[in-house]
């Protein structure tokens, strides 16, 4: 039997929807961090990032096994609690971005994730988000005719993703 873990709350997404944003968010604000957040033209805040805040991120696809991201925090988590600094500054639980589909294999894991969603009519923005975050500012992309293919295959993943279901929030 699985024992779940209290103490991290994966924040599931897919790229471009915030997700690694909101950790680093969620975990400032409880560690009272002043640092000033800078976002650049197409509201990237990757340089942001204080790994004294932030717990782990874990791999940039949506079809890696939920086991496989628990064993990733839960090495994060091992680590992290040794560093005095850390526990002093980042007070339980800790939130961690996780690039993951299966939410019911999570919760497997964990007592309760955080799970961004979207609507259709939002897939247009986030699609722009992405290749304006991670392609252009990132990898530096600015051929047109590639950025306008690697636009339209996010829409295309965006449309095939588990994330624009309807969920309900609990009451």
């Amino acid at each position: 039997m699985i024992t779940k873990n209290a103490n991290i709350i994966p924040i599931t997404f897919v790229a471009g929807s915030g997700g690694r944003f909101i950790s680093y968010l969620i975990n400032s604000a409880k560690a009272v961090n002043p640092k000033k957040i800078e976002f650049s033209k197409y509201g990237n805040a990757h340089a942001i990032w204080d790994l004294n805040i932030e717990l782990v991120s874990t791999p940039f696809n949506n079809f890696v096994p939920a086991g496989e991201h628990a064993k990733i925090f839960f090495k994060a988590y091992a680590n992290v609690r040794q560093i005095h600094k850390y526990k002093l500054n980042n007070p339980l639980p800790y939130y961690g971005s996780c690039h993951a589909d299966d939410i019911d294999g999570l919760l497997m894991y964990f007592n309760k994730l955080i799970n961004i969603t979207y609507e259709d009519e939002d897939i247009h923005n986030i699609a722009l988000v992405f290749v304006g975050k991670s392609l252009v500012d990132d990898a530096k992309i600015n051929d047109e005719n590639n950025l306008k293919q690697l636009y339209f295959d996010n829409i295309t993943r965006l449309t095939n993703t588990i994330r624009k279901q309807n969920l309900k929030p609990e009451v």
